[in-house]
């Protein structure tokens, strides 16, 4: 039992190691685009600097599912378990499994394609196919599979029940909660935390900082308004 939890921890760290940097370079596009006013722009005309920040953030946020499950699943079954793996990822962002299905699936493509490398036997004409198409290609119908008929349901229900847990607490839980993530994340055994906190700790700043223009804009209107009145001049902001 050790060992197998040992494995699988071991998986785990090795998809976070690779997950990481889109984590972090998501984060502060994200952060950069809103500090310079920007927003999601899904029309090219009306894209901007500060939006195309943004807007490339969130796009690279989407791709968390997708690279935990493919990284996942190359630790396990090496080179074969990477399409399959980024497939998975894909089902869970469809099915709004988030960030938990796409570890789930990696997890499931990976073993299912160790286990066809393990037990698939084919002819050895064909054997030069199986890494990069034998193995990926049935590991993605049967996981596909399954995380389409079993695994899809309670995964998301239970994403949804952890993301109304974290939305649900109030600005100081939010701000012990982003404390205790970064508390662990000083050691790598706790470094899976991390990531879901991540964008959590990210919003909870975002908030102060928005908190801190909108206090800093009405006492700059204030001023000028004081100071242009009696010259009868009004500036609206």
């Amino acid at each position: 039992m050790k060992k197998a939890l040992g494995e699988i921890k071991k998986h785990l760290l090795t998809a976070i190691s690779y997950m990481l940097p889109l984590v972090v370079a998501s984060g502060l596009l994200i952060a950069v685009g809103n500090l310079m006013g920007g927003e999601v722009v899904t029309d090219l005309s009306k894209m901007t600097v500060p939006s195309a920040f943004t807007s490339l953030g969130v796009l690279g946020m989407g791709l968390l599912p997708s690279f935990i499950g493919g990284y996942i699943s190359y630790s396990i079954a090496d080179r074969p378990g990477i399409a399959p793996g980024f497939l998975m990822g894909q089902i869970a962002s469809f099915l709004g499994a988030g960030f938990l299905g796409g570890m789930i699936g990696g997890f499931v493509a990976g073993y299912i394609a160790l286990a066809i490398r393990k037990y698939v036997k084919v002819p050895k004409w064909a054997e030069a196919l199986m890494p990069m198409m034998i193995i990926p290609t049935l590991t993605a119908m049967i996981g596909g599979l399954l995380m389409y008929f079993v695994l899809g349901g309670p995964i998301t229900a239970m994403t949804n029940g952890l993301n109304n847990f974290v939305t649900g607490l109030d600005q100081s839980q939010k701000t012990l909660y982003g404390f205790i993530i970064g508390w662990n994340y000083r050691t790598r055994s706790n470094q899976s935390i991390s990531c879901y906190g991540t964008s959590n700790w990210c919003n909870f700043w975002m908030v102060v900082i928005k908190s801190i223009e909108e206090e800093n804009l009405y006492s700059s209107r204030r001023r000028c308004n004081q100071s242009c009145i009696p010259n009868g001049i009004m500036y609206d902001f």
